[in-house]
């Protein structure tokens, strides 16, 4: 099942971050974890406009095929899993 996430993208060359939406599905999610690297950047100034200094973010490692991938999302690691725990007792429930 395809969930919705607001991916935080860092552009290597300068710096800079954006948002961009990602869907997942969920049932490849093997790791959720705080990102403290981003939040500490964002605590200082915020990465984007839209977020606020408050605001917590999560590293989702997914399996992609034979490899795994990993992305910073939007979200508190409680969150995230909560969102993913509603979507795969909808997926069961029918």
């Amino acid at each position: 099942m395809l969930t919705k996430f607001i991916q935080i993208i860092e552009d290597a060359r300068t710096g800079e971050f954006r948002l961009e939406t990602i869907f997942i599905n969920v049932n490849n999610i093997i790791v959720v974890r705080e990102d403290r690297r981003i939040q500490e950047i964002n605590r200082t100034t915020p990465i984007v406009n839209d977020l606020r200094k408050e605001h917590q973010f999560t590293r989702i490692t997914y399996n992609q095929g034979v490899r795994s991938h990993a992305v910073t999302v939007v979200g508190s690691p409680e969150a995230i899993v909560k969102l993913t725990e509603k979507t795969n007792h909808r997926l069961l429930r029918g």
